[in-house]
C-alpha cells in the first residue's frame, strides 16, 4: 500500500467523507494496519479487525495501550 492510498483510506475512516462514499472494509483496514506496523507508527484501535491476530501485534512490540492507540515503547503518547 502506498502512502497516497493509505491517506485516502484514512480520510474515509477518520475524516470527513462525502455522502456516497463508504468507510473502508475490514480487508482495507487490515491493509492499513499492516502499513502502520511496517512503518512503526502507533495503531489506532479502529484499524484492529477480526482479521488480526493480537498475539502477532504483541510480537511486533505493540504492547502498550493509551487512549485510542496501541503502541510500542518507542512512542510517547499522552492522554489529553
Amino acid at each position: 500500500m502506498t502512502r497516497t492510498e493509505f491517506n485516502k483510506l484514512c480520510r474515509l475512516q477518520f475524516g470527513k467523507r462525502k455522502k456516497d462514499e463508504r468507510p473502508p472494509t475490514d480487508e482495507q483496514r487490515h491493509k492499513m494496519l499492516l502499513h502502520v506496523v511496517r512503518n512503526r507508527w502507533p495503531v489506532h484501535r479502529a484499524l484492529v479487525t477480526p482479521l488480526l491476530d493480537r498475539a502477532w501485534l504483541a510480537c511486533c512490540g505493540y504492547l502498550y495501550e493509551t487512549g485510542a492507540f496501541i503502541h510500542t515503547s518507542e512512542h510517547t503518547i499522552t492522554e489529553a
